[in-house]
Formats: C-alpha cells, structure tokens, sequence
C-alpha cells in the first residue's frame, strides 16, 4: 500500500467468499503465486501483497500462466512480464489461454 499501512477490514476472504458471518468456516491455507505474500490487517482480516507490483488484494491472486513471471528492473523501477520458455516480454500481465475444447 503506498501509505504502508493496510486497509481496514470486518470480514475475512474467505468469509466474503463464501456469504458466511457466522464463524464456522476455518480458513486454509492455500500456495500462492510467485512473488504474492499473505499478511493481516488491522482488523485481522487477511490480504496478499505482490513484492514486485507493490500491488494488494483482499482476493486470493491468481499464477500467471506456465512460464510467466513479474519482474522488475533494477535501474528504472519498470515492471514487466517475462516468459522463460520462449523470452517473449510484456509490458502488461500476459492473458490466461483460452479454455479448451470441453
């Protein structure tokens, strides 16, 4: 967050997720994409925090498609996106495929 501090929150994700208030859901904790971290607010109620985008969500993020990656570059604090296995290069997050046949 740029103030460095959280926003406030009464409900947790998992909460809102499901339309539960009334306690009896026990959150789990689930892998989370590269460079995603899980952190509480000041009502306790949990987010994630992208070190590379300084982006924040209360929504579980979602991983890139396979062999993308953020990054950041060290001397002009651009972010982009990079794929490993054919180096394409975007200046914007890459799109999901589309589905397949079903």
């Amino acid at each position: 967050f740029s103030n460095g501090k959280a926003p406030g929150r009464t409900l947790s994700i998992l909460q809102k997720a499901n339309g539960r208030l009334d306690g009896q859901l026990k959150p789990t904790k689930v892998p989370l994409p590269e460079n995603w971290r899980r952190a509480k607010d000041a009502d306790g109620a949990t987010y994630y925090w992208n070190t590379v985008t300084r982006a924040a969500t209360y929504e579980i993020p979602v991983a890139l498609p396979a062999g993308w990656h953020e990054r950041r570059d060290p001397k002009s604090g651009v972010i982009y996106w990079y794929n490993s296995a054919t180096r394409e290069t975007l200046p914007h997050p890459p799109r999901p495929p589309p589905p397949g046949p079903s």
